[in-house]
C-alpha cells in the first residue's frame, strides 16, 4: 500500500514509514524475540495521509 502510493519512494523512506505501523513488544526499542515489534496492519489501511519520517 505504501509502494503504490508513492511508486519512486526510497527503500529508506520506506523502512521509515513501515516502522510507524509497529507495535512496540516485549523490550523497548529493538529486542532479541521481537525485533522492532508487531506490524499494525489495521494502522496502515486506516488510510493515514500524515505519514511522518520515524525517528529511528
Amino acid at each position: 500500500m505504501l509502494i503504490a502510493s508513492e511508486p519512486d519512494m526510497s527503500l529508506e523512506c520506506l523502512e521509515a514509514k513501515i516502522r510507524q505501523f509497529i507495535d512496540d513488544i516485549g523490550e523497548p526499542g529493538k529486542d532479541r524475540v521481537f525485533g522492532w515489534g508487531l506490524l499494525n496492519a489495521s494502522k496502515l489501511c486506516e488510510g493515514n495521509n500524515d505519514i511522518k519520517p520515524s525517528a529511528l
